[in-house]
């Protein structure tokens, strides 16, 4: 019997596939859906779902992907760069990371440089990225970061574990190539709305 009504109600229209829901919900929600014959219930989990994403429209897709994509790749480089500036500090990290570089061709001075230009680029850029302050600034800067980070690795093992860099390069490139109007969510847009309009 119960069968035969969700069959009714589901075919009717779409408005009915709400319906089915509602009653779903108002009894035993779990026990209700699973009454249903299976190849209804995965139409009508498919029919819930696509109708609700009908309601978010594109525009507030793309932002919130935006959003999400920027943020934590922010989130990845502030706390890298967060524990190297403070939990270890540059000189204990050059001498657990940047000590090998000395027996490179590279000079002593730039290694530093480079230890506190990674450091403090992978810090400051991911909190930029994370409230969407300079947005494009910080993106150039954590792309020469993993240029810089990949020279190295590949200057002292020329074979090396890419776990690191790969995730991190794949969700730079998806922010440079997005368009930019689908980043609405930032404090660019508000502090030069002005600039952009």
């Amino acid at each position: 019997m119960n069968d035969i009504i969700a069959n009714q109600i589901y075919l009717d229209n779409q408005v009915n596939a709400t319906l089915i829901f509602l009653i779903c919900v108002s009894t035993d929600p779990v026990i209700m859906l699973f009454r249903i014959r299976p190849g209804l219930r995965s139409r009508f989990l498919l029919h819930l779902c696509l109708s609700s994403a009908k309601t978010m429209n594109d525009t507030t897709s793309r932002a919130a992907a935006a959003w999400f994509t920027r943020t934590l790749l922010g989130v990845i480089f502030l706390m890298q760069g967060y524990g190297k500036v403070f939990t270890f500090t540059i000189p204990k990290l050059y001498h657990m990371f940047f000590l090998d570089f000395e027996k490179t061709f590279l000079p002593k001075w730039l290694i530093w440089a480079t230890a506190y230009y990674t450091s403090y680029t992978e810090m400051i850029c991911g909190f930029l990225l994370i409230v969407g302050l300079f947005r494009k600034c910080a993106l150039y800067l954590l792309a020469a970061d993993l240029l810089i980070v990949s020279f190295g690795h590949g200057l002292l093992e020329p074979i090396w574990d890419l776990q690191h860099v790969i995730p991190r390069a794949i969700l730079l490139i998806a922010i440079l190539v997005m368009p930019g109007q689908w980043d609405k969510w930032n404090l660019d847009r508000i502090l030069f709305a002005a600039k952009n309009e």
